[in-house]
This record gives structure tokens, sequence and C-alpha cells, in this order.
């Protein structure tokens, strides 16, 4: 898979009377990353970081990406969430990135 094409992940939420808004964004190419480590028999740790308050709207960016045997860092996956503070939307982006890879796993094989 060769296809760097960014696109937003099925699963989004975007409220503009709350101001809440929760999606992730990835490629075909950064979900092989995944499927690399995952085919190469080392045990999968999503590593996930979140920064908060990057934009003027105090949403937080959520990066998930997994380590090699080298311990080199492979992005996955990059997100913004509403809240710094509520666990709800970290769970949900990791569910939207492995949904993700299920779907791009099929069409891997």
């Amino acid at each position: 898979v060769k296809d760097h094409t960014v696109y937003v992940v099925s699963g989004w939420e975007i409220d503009s009377e709350t101001a809440w808004v929760t999606y992730v964004l990835t490629s075909e190419k950064l979900m092989t990353n995944l499927w690399h480590i995952k085919e190469s028999g080392m045990p999968v740790i999503l590593c996930v970081d979140t920064t908060h308050r990057l934009v003027a709207e105090g949403h937080s960016v959520f990066v998930c990406g997994v380590r090699d045997i080298a311990q080199k860092f492979h992005k996955v996956a990059y997100g913004v969430q509403h809240s710094d503070k509520a666990v709800a939307p970290n769970a949900h982006m990791l569910r939207m990135v492995a949904k993700e890879y299920l779907r791009v796993k099929e069409r891997m094989q």
C-alpha cells in the first residue's frame, strides 16, 4: 500500500453548539505501520500522546503510533478531541483507529 492520501476515519463527531469535536486523521500508508508490527510477531503496543490546548478553541491533539524492535516510533493516526480531561474521547479515538486498522487489513489481504 502506497496511498498517502489523508482522510477522516468514520465515527467522527462535531457539535457546533457545544464546540465539541472528535476526529481521527490517517492514511492507508500510516495504517500499514501498525500492520507491519503485527505481522512481524512483535506485541502491538499503541503509543498515545495527547497535547492540550494547541489550538485557540482549546481542543487537544492526539497522536497514535507503534514502536518497532529498534524502539523507533511509527505514526498511525492523528486526531483532535474536545476535552483534555475526558477519558471517553481518547477511548473513542482508539476504537476508531482499531476499526480503521481492521478495514485496511482486509484490503491488504
